[in-house]
Formats: structure tokens, sequence, C-alpha cells
């Protein structure tokens, strides 16, 4: 590594904004590629703020416009954006990070990580599973929601190439008060945990327009999402992924923990934005068609939220 450790972060939603803000207050020399010159202005101007339960935090960083990213000088690339804009985005990190840096995602659903895997290698890609949430407020304002850790990892064993930077990123976001994890070994039953979590409860909350405890307060909500968490669990151990807990008890724990949490699918819709639903449900579909489970439920609520979103779209 070289003498001052550089990240990139490429996306200013709600996790970039919020694992910017997160690694510069631990003094991280950390950059923000976003697509938009006003909101760039706005953050080199006045920095990113995360809301919290003790008041507010202000942390600096330096904001890039998508198209002005400095060639090669970062060591970290961590991409934030929705997981189907993540192609332009791989691009952009691309450019951005240096020959020996490491690429990693800290998106939902199953795609993004092969993504970058396609694109910087498996040696150099990997994924940071979050159990945080946090809601963008304006465009330089996080509010932080609270969580469990972020579990950091490769879908094989962390290859030698990608240990040091990988193990530094992990000390530094404990350096910033969160729980973070280095998965020695795969990634996957992490990956695949969060999905199941949030392909219970997300497409759950936004087809009620509730919060995540809608879950845990309806009868009929609850037994939704313990059937589509239960279809994912099945999919996992068809592809042979040991899960780390009980798939169906995680979903209502979560919904319990994150009782008032609007989920991202939620906050899209009423955003009038494209959701991920095909990148958390979709992916449990075709997985499910690939190795010949069944998975009648995801693509029933697949189906109900991309007709939502066509409503939304006609509105």
């Amino acid at each position: 590594m070289r003498e001052r450790t550089r990240v990139l972060i490429v996306g200013c939603g709600a996790m970039g904004l919020f694992y910017a803000a997160r690694l510069a207050s631990a003094g991280v020399e950390v950059g923000v590629v976003c697509r938009r010159v006003e909101q760039v202005t706005l953050i080199n101007s006045e920095g990113i703020r995360i809301e919290g339960a003790e008041g507010f935090e202000t942390a600096r960083v330096y904001a890039y416009h998508v198209l002005n990213v400095p060639r090669g000088q970062f060591d970290v690339g961590i991409v934030a954006v929705k997981a189907y804009d993540t192609a332009s985005a791989v691009e952009v990190l691309y450019r951005g990070l240096s020959r020996r840096g490491v690429a990693v995602t800290v998106q939902n659903g199953i795609g993004p990580l092969e993504a970058l895997e396609e694109r910087f290698g498996v040696e150099r890609a990997a994924a940071a599973v979050t159990y945080y949430g946090a809601m963008r407020v304006s465009d330089n304002t996080v509010r932080f929601t609270g969580g469990a850790g972020v579990y950091i990892g490769q879908r094989v064993e962390i290859s030698e190439r990608a240990e040091p930077l990988l193990g530094w990123l992990v000390d530094r976001l404990r350096d910033a008060g969160l729980n973070a994890i280095l998965v020695d070994r795969s990634i996957e039953p992490w990956r695949w945990d969060k999905l199941i979590v949030n392909a219970g409860i997300n497409p759950v909350t936004a087809l009620t327009s509730a919060p995540n405890y809608i879950v845990v307060r309806s009868e009929w909500a609850k037994k939704l999402a313990v059937s589509l968490a239960g279809e994912g669990a099945k999919v996992a151990r068809a592809l042979g992924i040991p899960l780390p807990r009980d798939p169906e008890k995680a979903v209502v724990e979560t919904a319990e923990a994150t009782a008032y949490n609007r989920s991202s699918m939620l906050q899209d819709i009423e955003a009038g934005r494209r959701t991920e639903v095909d990148y958390i449900n979709g992916a449990i579909v075709a997985k499910g068609r690939e190795t010949g489970v069944p998975t009648p439920v995801n693509e029933a609520v697949l189906y109900a939220v991309k007709a939502l979103e066509d409503a939304l779209a006609t509105r």
C-alpha cells in the first residue's frame, strides 16, 4: 500500500454518503463521485452531514463529477449505486482505481459483485454485506437508522492480493465505530443471508406502503415475508451455500429490530424510481430456475412490484 491509502466511493445516495462520512471521520482521505454538478458543489462546500440519535456530525470529503474522476489515484473503490446502475459505475471506478486497488460493492442483491469480478478479476473484487440502515435526507445529509454490522470478503477465500487493503478497510470502519468483520472464507453465506432478508421484507413494505413493522404487525404480511424467505433458503441450499442463521427467523427479527425503517424498495416506490426487485426477488427466481427449485411466491411478488413500478410511471 502507498503511504496514504485513499478511498473512492461511486454513488452519492444514502449508502455512499454514509460510508464516505464514516471513513472520513476515521481520518481516511475519501473521494465521492456524483452525477449531478449541484450535489458535487454542495458536498465540496458544506461536507456530508450524518443525522443520528445524538445530533449531527459533519465530515469533509472531496466530491467529483462523474466525468472528472482522476485516473489511478485510489487504492480502495466502493460501488454504492443502485444495482441496475452497476455497469456504468464500474467503468467510473476502473478509471479511478490504481492497478493494485480493490473494488468493493456495498449494494443489494445478486449481480453487482459478479460485475466487479468480471471487470477487475476475482482477486480484486469483494463485497461488504451491510446490516446498517441509512436514508438520504438531502444531497449532503444522511440519516443513520442503526444496525448490526458489516461483513467484508470475497466469494472465495480472501486472496493475498486483496487481504492487506480489505483488512485496512475493516480497521478503518472499526475506527469509525462500526462493527466491521473480515470474512476470510467465502462471503456467500452472508450475501445470501442479506438477500433473503431483503427478499422477505422489502417487497412487502413496498406493496403495503408501510415501514418494516408491517411484517410483524400483520399476520398476512408476516406469512408472505416468511414464505419469500423460505423459498430463498431452499435455493441457497440447492447452491450449496450454508446460511449463517435461520432465514425465516432472521426476517422476523430484522423487521422487529428495524420496525420504523422504510426499506430502500419502499423509498424507491415513494420517489417514483425503479426498484432493485430484479436483483433481489428476481435473483432468487433466476437461481431457482437454474437449480430446479420452484419459487412461485417470489415470482408473484416480482411481477407485483414490477406492475407497481409501471403503474407509478404512467401517472
